[in-house]
Parts: C-alpha cells; sequence; structure tokens
C-alpha cells in the first residue's frame, strides 16, 4: 500500500493539471469499479488508475470511445502489480468456463497513440472472430508493459490483431501461450505501420494458418530489440514470424 501512494502522489504532481486521476478498484469505495464506467466518465488527457484485482468487460471489450486517456496499473514497472491487476472474461455462473465471443479491449478508427493501455495483465480471453484479447481496427494506440496470454480466437490474432492500416505501438510487454485457428497466433496486422519493441513474444500457435508469433500481410512492421521464441505454425509458414 505504501508503494499505491507513492505512485499516486507522483502522478498528481507530475501530470497537467487539467487532467484527472480517476481511481478504479474492483472492491475499495474509490471512484468506480469498473474501468469502462471510468472511460465513459474520463476526459482527454485524464489517467485511469486500475488497482490490483480482477475485471471483467463484456462483449466487444473495454473500449475508449475515442478518448487520448491512459488507463494503467498503479505501477506498469513492477512484475507482480502487472500480475495482480487482470482483465478477463467473466465466467458463467454454475457452469465453470469463460464467456464465449468475449474481448478484452477494441480501439476503435479514432484511437491514437495518446490512448495508452499500461500495465495490465489481459488473460483467458475466447474469441470466435478476430482478436481476443485486444482488437486495434485502424487505430494506433499505445500498448506498453502489459502480459497478454491464454486467449484464443478460431479466427486471426489471439493476442493483438491490428486491422485497416492501424498502427498500434507495442513496447515491453509479454505475449505468451496464446492459439489461434487462423494467422497470427500472438499478433496479426494487415497495413499500417504497427512497431513491437523491446518485447517477448513466445510460446503461441497458428493451428492451422502462417505465422504462430508474428503474422504481418501488409504494411511496413518494425519488430525492435524482440524476444520470438518458441512460437509454432503447425501446418502453414512462420513458426517465429
Amino acid at each position: 500500500m505504501k508503494n499505491v501512494i507513492l505512485v499516486l502522489t507522483w502522478l498528481m504532481l507530475t501530470i497537467p493539471c487539467a487532467a484527472d486521476i480517476i481511481i478504479v478498484d474492483d472492491d475499495w469505495p474509490y471512484d468506480f469499479n469498473d474501468i469502462q464506467a471510468a472511460i465513459n466518465y474520463s476526459s482527454n488527457g485524464d489517467i485511469i488508475v486500475v488497482f490490483p484485482g480482477t475485471y471483467y468487460p463484456h462483449g466487444e471489450g473495454i473500449t475508449f470511445l475515442g478518448k487520448a486517456v491512459t488507463v494503467t496499473s498503479v505501477d506498469p514497472q513492477d512484475p507482480y502489480i502487472v500480475a495482480a491487476t487482470i482483465i478477463e472474461p467473466p465466467v458463467y455462473e454454475g457452469e465453470g468456463d469463460y464467456e464465449y465471443n468475449g474481448r478484452g479491449f477494441y480501439f476503435g478508427e479514432t484511437a491514437g497513440p495518446d490512448s495508452v493501455i499500461n500495465g495490465l495483465t489481459i488473460r483467458n480471453f475466447f474469441n470466435f472472430d478476430h482478436g481476443s484479447a485486444i482488437y486495434c481496427h485502424g487505430s494506433s494506440p499505445t500498448i506498453s508493459n502489459c502480459v497478454i496470454t491464454g486467449n484464443h480466437t478460431y479466427d486471426a490474432g489471439a493476442a493483438i490483431y491490428s486491422y485497416y492500416g492501424g498502427s498500434p505501438t507495442i513496447s515491453n510487454c509479454i505475449i505468451t501461450g496464446n492459439t489461434t485457428y487462423d494467422h497470427g497466433g500472438g499478433i496479426y496486422c494487415q497495413g499500417g505501420n504497427p512497431q513491437i519493441i523491446n518485447c517477448v513474444i513466445s510460446e503461441n500457435t497458428s493451428e492451422m494458418g502462417n505465422g504462430g508469433g508474428i503474422y504481418c500481410e501488409s504494411g511496413s512492421p518494425r519488430i525492435i530489440n524482440s524476444a520470438i521464441t518458441g512460437n509454432l505454425s503447425k501446418t502453414g509458414n512462420g513458426g517465429g514470424v
């Protein structure tokens, strides 16, 4: 708790005066207990600080509504905090299985580099469509210090799906153990200029398509200083990329 207070104090001293810090906690009496509700309330430039806990988006996932806001854990540099700040699908009561067709985050076309997620664990989403954990539709958000793991899709890009010329910046992330039946077990890119920087892309699988780790159909991606290891394309090409 002492570290959390120090981080919040630092944020209050460093963010612009016009911006607000909005606190989200799943069981404490802070501003909100739901990330989407905090985004709905927020304005451009606000920082939404998510306390450790488990948060359950529904349907198409948490959307930024085109806002330039940051959703961050209390300390994105602390792996224990990141591991404890979890975005995952709800479990159907009594069935013991995760909700199908769920998604973690959806970024629409108006999301740019100032739409940021930072220091979250996004896991266990299963979508029959594209991009189970994160879907970037013609958008260019910033995705930093996240762990994206255990996601599955029957279509492309189980962890991150970037489409329609999107150019997300993905930095300092661990993308591991994701599976697709199509292309891009970890990341799928079509068009745009996505950047993958200082990431670990490992143990992702394409069951019937190409690119176990990363599949880039078109565009000009840049992969910089990243470890791509242990990925598998079972029947296609490019186990890693």
